[in-house]
């Protein structure tokens, strides 16, 4: 006997424009001269996956979360804003962009200075 289990992450439950959205995450822009400046790169990009991993269940690079793309925009925007916030704290070394993209259009952007 084998048993399985499937999960499936939706934004939204309209059907409407209902779709797969694909999200790719990572640096913009970056300029440090701290000798730390990969392990700041990787603080930055672990807290947010943690919040993608936390608020949707993954975390991988394309994210795909399916459901509209507005309201599944809402939700990584919030998700971000979360990350953010636990970076609030941190006196970087250097100034990294981070930016999140569904597709061609950029829906989050922060720099941390």
């Amino acid at each position: 006997m084998m048993a399985s289990c499937i999960s499936f992450t939706a934004c939204s439950d309209d059907d409407d424009d209902v779709q797969d959205n694909y999200y790719s995450f990572g640096f913009d822009q970056l300029s440090s001269s701290s000798s730390n400046f990969l392990t700041e790169m990787q603080t930055i990009e672990t807290a947010y996956k943690n919040e993608f991993q936390k608020q949707f269940g993954k975390s991988e690079n394309p994210m795909i979360l399916h459901g509209s793309p507005a309201d599944c925009d809402a939700q990584v925007i919030s998700a971000c804003h979360n990350a953010e916030k636990t970076l609030a704290d941190y006196n970087w070394g250097g100034s990294y962009t981070f930016t999140v993209t569904n597709g061609a259009k950029t829906v989050y952007t922060v720099t941390f200075r």
